[in-house]
């Protein structure tokens, strides 16, 4: 089941906005942000349980990205325009936290033994197919179009999230496998996300 996690929560923040807003614009933006919100959501609160074992959800009130999203939702709907101050130091907070969690992968990365990427390649393969097959059958179900449809392919494909790996040094998981699912989907979207942005645009 923790291994799972990893395979269901794709980098549909880091890469997945900047991939929609440049295919669809702020329409695919705002989609793809929601997408990532609710993915977010689950993560923070199932996913953590199901790493730390227990299903105790007053541990998940803890989460300060579970508040952000709550606080972002709340704002938007209100219509509150904040204070440049909040604004821009709140953008500088965000955008510091993606260094972070790339060195603290690039040290997991360091560690890691080649003899795991086999296993990585395999499973990596895998999970993008699979991820693949699935946006398109959903969007399909749901007789989405256009941008909606474009976007939750496009999320749904997404390489696995750094956010997985950090769950699992959280939790005292071992972090190895993960961490090479991680590298080999980022790399492998090098390749793949243009065949799929030809196929949905």
């Amino acid at each position: 089941w923790r291994l799972c996690i990893a395979h269901t929560v794709g980098n549909t923040g880091n890469l997945g906005l900047p991939v929609c807003l440049f295919a669809f614009g702020d329409v695919g933006l705002a989609y793809a942000m929601t997408f990532f919100s609710v993915q977010c959501l689950l993560l923070f609160s199932l996913g953590d349980s199901i790493l730390a074992g227990n299903s105790n959800p007053l541990k998940a009130l803890k989460s300060p990205m579970l508040h952000a999203i709550w606080i972002g939702v709340f704002v938007r709907a209100m219509d509150i325009q904040l204070p440049d101050f909040i604004f821009d130091t709140s953008i500088l907070l965000g955008q510091s936290m993606i260094p972070i969690m790339l060195i603290t992968l690039g040290v997991s990365l360091a560690s890691m033994s080649t003899a795991y990427l086999k296993t990585a390649l395999f499973w990596s393969l895998f999970r993008t197919l699979l991820a693949v097959c699935v946006g398109f059958l959903v969007a399909s179900l749901f007789g989405l179009e256009g941008v909606a449809r474009g976007v939750l392919v496009i999320q749904t494909a997404a390489p696995v999230a750094v956010f997985n790996y950090l769950m699992a040094i959280r939790h005292n998981r071992d972090s190895t496998e993960v961490t090479g699912l991680i590298l080999v989907t980022h790399i492998g979207a090098i390749f793949y996300l243009p065949f799929i942005l030809a196929s949905v645009l």
